[in-house]
Order: structure tokens, then C-alpha cells, then sequence
């Protein structure tokens, strides 16, 4: 499993007060998918990271079962459909 962070997001549920620390873990109102080295991963979880300043989205992924090994596999998380700019893992 790997937990990715990112920004762009959305809104999660219940709302969030912009600037402030997320009070702990929630849900994002649009649905969140990924991919990595191209095959469909499980998001185990998807929202807002708990002590970070709102805004800041943590995506816990599973990764797939027959994902080849390497040092450049591509990570792609999408939000609502759309997907995030690639970025690589190591894989062993």
C-alpha cells in the first residue's frame, strides 16, 4: 500500500474551513480512482489528511497484484474523472 498527497481534490463532506488544520479523517464528495503501472488500484481511502492544512488530500492505494517491478512504475489518481499529472514509484 502507498499513501499519496496531493491538492485539487474538491470539497469533502461536511464542508472545511479554508487555512485551517483537517480535524481528521473524512471523505471527498467526488469519487476517487487510480491506477498504477496502468492497472486499477483499490483507493483504500480518500480525504483529507488528518493534521495537514485543509486542501491537502491523502489517497491510501492498494498496490495491484501483478504490477511489474521497477524504479519508474506510474502512479495516476483521478477525482470526478479527472486524472492527476503521472507520477513514478519504485516497485520491488
Amino acid at each position: 500500500m502507498i499513501a499519496a498527497f496531493a491538492t485539487g481534490g474538491g470539497t469533502v463532506q461536511g464542508g472545511a474551513i479554508d487555512g485551517a488544520p483537517a480535524p481528521g479523517a473524512g471523505a471527498q464528495t467526488l469519487t476517487v480512482t487510480a491506477t498504477i503501472g496502468g492497472l486499477p488500484a483499490a483507493v483504500q481511502y480518500a480525504g483529507p489528511a488528518p493534521g495537514e492544512v485543509n486542501g491537502v488530500m491523502q489517497v491510501n492505494i492498494t498496490i495491484p497484484a501483478g504490477v511489474a517491478s521497477g524504479s519508474a512504475i506510474p502512479v495516476v489518481i483521478s477525482v470526478g474523472g479527472a486524472q492527476s499529472n503521472t507520477v513514478t514509484i519504485a516497485v520491488k
